[in-house]
């Protein structure tokens, strides 16, 4: 196992313990970066609502300040990813699919209309991430998703 999916499971364990295992490891196995406070701090949010048996809102309204702009959007666009993922997984309890359909439209079509130089310099963020280490967009595919994608859960 990848030590993301064990920090995961120790933080599903911590925050809902009451679900049952294959839940927990569904929850673990979710495609976040806990390393960003946004998502961990929607992550948890939602295993705490998960855990306490009520159904999961996808937020109406985002709070990090520094949410604006293509980073924003891209952000959101994780968020919305995340939450569809988990839908997936617990299709009775992430019920705000509609919602999250929308605004995933809503982003989606905002993005082409940021200005040109700041797709460049993402464009040139990547091709300088790719020459630095090779296989660096690999990690924007976590390494432990395939053996949380074996064998159904919920």
């Amino acid at each position: 196992m990848q030590a993301d999916v064990l920090e995961a499971a120790a933080l599903v364990d911590s925050l809902a313990p009451k679900l049952s295992p294959e839940k927990r490891y569904a929850l673990a196995c979710a495609p976040v970066d806990l390393r960003e406070h946004f998502f961990l701090s929607a992550y948890t949010s939602w295993i705490e609502t998960l855990g306490a048996g009520r159904t999961v809102s996808f937020p109406r309204r985002m709070t990090d300040e520094d949410r604006g702009g293509l980073e924003g959007l891209e952000d959101t666009l994780k968020l919305i990813t995340l939450y569809r993922w988990l839908a997936l997984k617990f299709p009775g309890s992430f019920t705000d699919q509609a919602y999250v359909s929308q605004l995933r439209r809503e982003a989606t079509e905002q993005i082409p209309r940021h200005p040109a130089p700041q797709l460049g310099q993402i464009r040139l963020r990547a091709d300088r991430m790719r020459r630095l280490r090779p296989g660096a967009a690999a990690q924007f595919a976590p390494s432990h998703l395939p053996e949380c994608y074996r064998g159904g859960s919920s």
